[in-house]
């Protein structure tokens, strides 16, 4: 389990495995939680493997068990917390996040959780308590781009990207460069691109549905959020999608 455990964490630059082996990691912590049930760590390789899988709510109930184990401390807290936002919950997720090490990776990443919650001024102090540590990093600039989004800047925020991208290539600024996006199709086709990249980001895979949606391929944004290789089945945007475009519950 240790092996699988380091497997599954979050690790700077670390690829993430196929959805396939995440489901065999589950079905293997699974197991070794039927012959020890209480054992924290097994709680908490099960939740990062639920995490990865976009199946958030059951992951959550995982972590809950993992509280304390050495391995969830260090890895199990990102995925949780992109778990608590994936769900709608900004200030849950800042919350556990504000707990991990300070460095331009986590602190980007509460920055969203802070700017989803409405908190843009901490959002904004989280950025700049990291540029002391790394001032030349894309991860913070492209998230400060999403800050400025969430506040309705788009000025700012596409200052923000055209200074991220001459940093380094980073998922925040992808992300930002998909929603200061006004035409659908250009939108469809930044995010398809960012995908190749990073294919299993929730936020992307969405971005990719709602375009499709906007120019009307409504079969095709279906069989796609239909895909059960796609990590993004509770995204908090997902429900309302459904009900407005497949409402022969195609999604499910």
């Amino acid at each position: 389990m240790l092996l699988l455990s380091l497997l599954l964490g979050v690790s700077p630059g670390r690829p993430q495995l196929s959805q396939a082996n995440y489901r065999m990691a589950a079905a293997a912590a699974r197991q070794a939680l039927e012959r020890n049930p209480d054992e924290a760590g097994h709680h908490a390789t099960l939740a990062n493997a639920l995490a990865r899988m976009g199946r958030c709510t059951e992951a959550l109930d995982h972590y809950a068990w993992a509280l304390g184990d050495p391995f969830y401390e260090q890895y199990g807290v990102p995925l949780q917390a992109d778990c608590l936002r994936l769900l709608g919950r900004p200030d849950e997720a800042a919350e556990v996040r504000a707990t991990t090490p300070i460095n331009a990776r986590s602190r980007a990443a509460l920055a969203v959780d802070l700017a989803q919650a409405g908190r843009y001024d901490e959002a904004f102090d989280a950025l700049d308590l990291a540029l002391a540590w790394e001032p030349g990093s894309p991860d913070l600039e492209g998230a400060r781009a999403r800050v400025f989004l969430a506040m309705g800047d788009v000025e700012q925020a596409d200052a923000a990207v055209w200074v991220a991208q001459r940093m380094g290539p980073s998922l925040h600024t992808a992300i930002a460069r998909v929603e200061l996006e006004d035409d659908p199709m250009g939108r469809l086709l930044r995010a398809e691109s960012a995908r190749t990249v990073w294919p299993w980001n929730p936020d992307l895979a969405y971005a990719t549905l709602s375009a499709l949606v906007e120019l009307g391929q409504h079969d095709a944004a279906c069989r796609m959020a239909g895909t059960k290789a796609l990590a993004m089945s509770e995204h908090r945007g997902l429900g309302p999608l459904r009900a407005k475009t497949c409402p022969d519950d195609a999604l499910r």
